[in-house]
């Protein structure tokens, strides 16, 4: 069935997206929600569509998204921020969060359970959800990554982490 659904994605897009690497975590994803395959493809039109600047060659929406969240970051989360300037450390959230937002949370940082629970939040209230989402993870990682002195730790912990719950009612206030 994923294949079926990302091959027939990518027969709708073959210009503007084709296939993207990300968009098979969206799928399998809503197969599960979805039985029907042609429910699952066309639910992935719309994920794929109204974030289309993700999924091509330049990314230029996804590169947008992250300096948002990194602008939000420093504005919500300073200490964190500060944090991840720091010069032993220096790592740009784009080397963590691309997966985050191209798979709509799928891949990592949360269990699947707690990913789907998520999107419901952005398919109702929109993608600015994607942001609240993102900052909540900060905020629940917070006391572990600012233990953290060394980038080397800190990529492995950031990129391999992954959230069994997260506290959703934060999210919507």
């Amino acid at each position: 069935k994923l294949k079926n659904v990302l091959y027939a994605h990518a027969l709708r897009t073959p210009d503007v997206v084709g296939y993207c690497q990300g968009m098979n975590f969206l799928c399998a994803g809503l197969l599960t929600v979805f039985e029907d395959e042609e429910d699952a493809f066309w639910a992935l039109c719309v994920l794929v569509e109204m974030r289309l600047g993700y999924y091509t060659p330049t990314m230029i929406s996804l590169k947008v998204d992250q300096h948002v969240l990194n602008r939000l970051l420093s504005y919500k989360k300073a200490n964190m921020a500060r944090h991840l300037d720091r010069p032993e450390i220096s790592i740009s959230i784009s080397h963590f969060t691309t997966s985050w937002l191209l798979c709509l949370f799928m891949k990592n940082p949360v269990v699947y359970e707690t990913a789907i629970e998520l999107w419901d939040y952005i398919l109702c209230f929109g993608d600015e959800m994607i942001f609240l989402i993102a900052l909540q993870i900060f905020e629940e990682w917070s006391p572990t990554v600012l233990k953290m002195n060394s980038a080397d730790e800190l990529m492995t912990f950031l990129l391999k982490c992954t959230l069994t719950k997260i506290d959703k009612t934060k999210i919507l206030n």
